[in-house]
């Protein structure tokens, strides 16, 4: 089995350090590295955290360019 490693200079990469410290934010890149891209309220629902929960953490792994988002217009129906 191969293994991945990630390097970070702990100088430089403070924020991917810091959105890698918390348990539930390795969960959700673990989710997405699953499932692809999936919404906040998807990852809320298969975590079962709540909704803001699942959001502060979505903007500390953007903030630390682990993840990308994007805002799409909601749909009705």
């Amino acid at each position: 089995m191969s293994r991945n490693f990630l390097v970070v200079d702990p100088e430089e990469g403070m924020d991917v350090l810091k959105g890698l410290a918390s348990p539930i934010r390795v969960k959700i890149l673990k989710l997405l590295h699953v499932h692809g891209a999936m919404n906040g309220n998807d990852i809320a629902d298969r975590l079962a955290l709540p909704q803001s929960t699942v959001s502060t953490n979505i903007q500390v792994l953007e903030g630390a360019g682990l993840i990308r988002t994007e805002t799409q217009k909601a749909r009705k129906g």
